[in-house]
């Protein structure tokens, strides 16, 4: 948002200027961080189910950084689409966020299948009736 606050300021006569992203974003982005340190630190507690920790601090920071960008992206106009524009790279660079280590459904399914099992209505069986409980050796 910084680079779309200095694109914009000189664009723009007779308004105060843009030189800070809105709060909005800050507390976005500092609840992402707080969510991965909150994943990293159970891991380094050895906690014995760290998977839906780590897939709600993956998906809110991928769903945050890729709102963020196609904000900034939206004040650039034709310019963030360009190769020579930073906003343009770190728009690529936001959507494949969502695709590293799963996608974002995925990483839905992985928070909902937790949240069935704590309350006690998860069950064994996925949609198509198979036993998802038991691993495949290979």
């Amino acid at each position: 948002m910084m680079e779309s606050g200095d694109y914009v300021d000189p664009r723009i006569q007779g308004r105060p200027r843009l030189n800070k992203p809105p709060l909005i974003y800050w507390l976005q982005s500092a609840s992402a961080r707080a969510l991965t340190h909150n994943a990293a630190w159970m891991r380094d507690q050895a906690a014995p189910r760290i998977g839906p920790t780590a897939s709600r601090a993956k998906l809110y920071a991928g769903e945050m950084v890729n709102r963020v960008v196609y904000k900034a992206v939206q004040i650039h106009g034709s310019q963030g689409y360009s190769r020579e524009s930073d906003v343009e790279r770190m728009y690529r660079d936001a959507r494949v966020i969502t695709i590293y280590e799963g996608t974002s459904e995925i990483q839905r399914l992985i928070i909902a299948r937790d949240l069935l099992r704590a309350s006690g209505e998860a069950s064994p069986r996925n949609s198509l009736g198979v036993d998802t409980t038991q691993r495949v050796s290979g």
